[in-house]
């Protein structure tokens, strides 16, 4: 088992495949709209907002700050915890055999955000990997390691009537990208010397493994609609987040270097909020133009919450997802479970995640 945690030590974040290439990457998400099946287009209005919605920008009142909200997340090892056990070896075939054909996922994140009237602007760092070893007679690792840093500013406008009001919101985003992307025989030299490494070689290995950096500018627009009577409203909401991909001119490095892909993101949700008693039920359609299985695009999510406590459910892309969250000043705690289809079609590599969000010292004002 040291040496299988020694190859995540070294490699933050590792993921992908010919499957993993069917997942798509979203810049960020949210852990609590995770645990709502990724329903989320309506309902980001804390940290992420800009990573759902730039029109949501305007839905604040006058001032939020966000300073230290923690994202993260892991293969959910739980389910399967006879397979990894007994797995302390130092020989490269034992490990792939333990995990070939399980997909590996690893993420952390901050997001920063401070919120002035209709203006947002959230400053990030976010290391996702992503990996799969397959193929039993040849294993081949697909990694997928992306070390994302920048910022994303917004700007919204809201205009209301009566019990409805509109919403619109454009957003532009920094991103400097430093990752490994590719496939690597499980017996060649290059991920022989990743298992065996003590660490004092490391920048040798990932320039061999191709690590290479990138940056670039994109552009959202959103807009989302809501109705309210007394403690319900209706919400509506469509985004274009990286319109047009947001491409990553390349500054070192000779490997692969995956643009952020433009997403079509359109939802809605119903939200009962009263001082005892709130709950929320809601659908979203996303990623609209991407080319995977349609199943996977439809999200559903609930909420239940009493003071102090929400618990959330939800449906993403073909599976389950639940978890609870604990509000008490000065920190908020959310922790769950929720699969995610990373091949093709539903049902051709599952893989089982957990994901974990602290937000420590959330300060809001919603009234002068």
């Amino acid at each position: 088992m040291t040496k299988f945690l020694k190859v995540f030590k070294i490699f933050p974040v590792f993921l992908a495949i010919s499957s993993f290439s069917y997942e798509f990457n979203y810049l960020a998400r949210s852990p609590e709209g995770l645990l709502m099946g990724d329903a989320y287009t309506t309902l980001a209005t804390g940290a992420f907002s800009l990573f759902y919605n730039p029109a949501l920008a305007a839905r604040n009142k006058l001032f939020a700050f966000y300073p230290i909200p923690v994202s993260l997340g892991a293969t959910d090892f739980v389910t399967e915890t006879d397979k990894f056990d007994d797995l302390d070896t130092d020989e490269t075939s034992t490990l792939a055999d333990a995990v070939i054909g399980t997909p590996l996922h690893a993420n952390a994140g901050i997001f920063p955000t401070i919120k002035l009237g209709w203006f947002t602007f959230t400053p990030f760092a976010n290391a996702t990997t992503n990996a799969v070893i397959y193929d039993n007679v040849h294993p081949v690792i697909d990694i997928d390691y992306r070390l994302d840093r920048g910022f994303a500013t917004g700007l919204g406008y809201e205009r209301s009537k009566g019990n409805g009001s509109w919403a619109f919101g454009v957003a532009t985003k920094y991103i400097n990208r430093r990752g490994i992307f590719g496939q690597f025989d499980v017996f060649g030299k290059e991920f022989s010397d990743v298992v065996s490494s003590d660490g004092s070689e490391i920048d040798a290995i990932t320039e061999g493994l191709g690590y290479t950096e990138g940056k670039g500018w994109g552009f959202d627009a959103g807009v989302d609609y809501r109705y309210t009577k007394g403690p319900g409203t209706w919400a509506l909401g469509f985004s274009a987040l990286d319109i047009g991909n947001t491409t990553l001119t390349k500054t070192s490095g000779d490997g692969e270097l995956p643009d952020q892909f433009m997403s079509l993101n359109l939802g809605t949700s119903f939200s009962f909020d009263t001082p005892l008693l709130s709950w929320t039920l809601s659908a979203d359609l996303h990623p609209i133009n991407a080319n995977i299985d349609t199943l996977q695009k439809l999200h559903l999510g609930a909420k239940v919450g009493i003071p102090l406590l929400d618990v959330m459910v939800g449906y993403n892309g073909g599976y389950l997802s639940y978890g609870a969250g604990v509000r008490l000043f000065p920190f908020r705690l959310y922790l769950g479970f929720y699969d995610k289809e990373v091949g093709e079609n539903v049902g051709d590599l599952r893989s089982d995640r957990l994901v974990a969000y602290i937000s420590l010292l959330d300060f809001t004002i919603d009234k002068p």
